[in-house]
């Protein structure tokens, strides 16, 4: 049994995408965490039956801390690779009690300063409005969000695929330009293909019906 465990909880995700989203920040978790065994958690209750059918168990955040516990672990720290604080976060802290918790991209001033000057020199270099794609909330509000966005330079856009502040909320400032680049961070593909689906309907009614700007998925990127 290794002394120390961190578990890395996510919504929940497949091999595949798991590798190539949330496994990149979980090989720099590792880098900064030495000698610490890696587990994964999903707080999801769809993905986890999805992939228990497919004979693979992966428990929720409680479950994998009292699995760490039970098997000895001298130290246990989760890491909550979640985007925004909400409810999703909420259930880790109160799985993880006593615990320290690694908290949301969005949920730190100086966090939300980092990302937004990030995605601003990405939008200079790309030399095109760059429009961000979060899950966001239906009921919330999305404060987190709404946070990152007042932060966000000149031809630097927000939307959320849940609440208000949706894709279609913002097409109609999309549209003034001729082209723009969507970017969905740590973001799996069905909620890419949601967007897609949802951009293309916004830009059709925009221009008499033509779908002419299908948004092409790219590695988390794409172009509508």
């Amino acid at each position: 049994m290794a002394k120390g465990i961190l578990v890395s909880v996510s919504y929940g995700a497949s091999d595949e995408t798991l590798a190539a989203d949330i496994g990149r920040i979980e090989s720099a978790l590792q880098a900064a965490m030495p000698g610490w065994e890696l587990r994964h958690a999903f707080t999801s209750p769809l993905v986890r039956a999805r992939l228990a059918k497919q004979g693979k168990e992966v428990p929720d955040a409680a479950g994998a801390i009292a699995q760490a516990r039970a098997g000895g672990a001298e130290r246990i720290a989760a890491a909550a690779l979640l985007v925004s604080p909400g409810g999703e976060f909420e259930s880790v802290e109160a799985a993880s009690q006593d615990l320290h918790v690694i908290t949301p991209l969005l949920a730190d001033d100086v966090d939300l300063d980092t990302l937004a000057g990030y995605f601003g020199e990405v939008q200079r270099k790309n030399g095109r409005p760059l429009v961000l794609m979060g899950h966001g909330s239906p009921t919330s509000g999305n404060p987190a969000y709404a946070r990152l966005r007042e932060r966000l330079p000149e031809n630097v856009y927000l939307a959320c695929l849940s609440g208000h502040d949706n894709l279609a909320w913002l097409m109609p400032e999309l549209l003034r330009h001729s082209e723009r680049e969507i970017a969905f961070p740590a973001c799996a593909p069905h909620h890419a293909g949601a967007a897609a689906d949802v951009g293309g309907r916004a830009h059709a009614q925009g221009h008499g019906g033509r779908r002419r700007g299908q948004l092409e998925e790219s590695a988390g990127e794409g172009r509508v």
